[in-house]
């Protein structure tokens, strides 16, 4: 796979950039397989890689939560608790 391939696998999930790519592979300790190419590169599970690193499955199941979310979540157990 190339970082092209990568990022298109993984802002299908979370909108990202090449650089953001870089930066996400390097986190999640994937390194280009061979010797030093251009385009270089990758293991065929990269992007599943970083997506488990990011916290999300590889076909993006799980959304991400935003804040809003969160914070309705929150809310409404505040709430189930001062009901009882």
């Amino acid at each position: 796979m190339t970082l092209q391939e990568i990022q298109i696998t993984i802002s299908a999930v979370k909108p990202t950039g090449l650089r953001q790519v870089i930066r996400y592979l390097k986190a999640a300790g994937v390194k280009p397989v061979g010797k030093p190419t251009r385009p270089r590169w990758y293991p065929e599970d990269s992007a599943a890689k970083v997506l488990a690193h990011l916290g999300v499955e590889p076909r993006g199941t799980p959304r991400l939560v935003t804040m809003t979310q969160l914070r309705s979540v929150r809310e409404k157990a505040r709430r189930a608790r001062g009901a009882k």
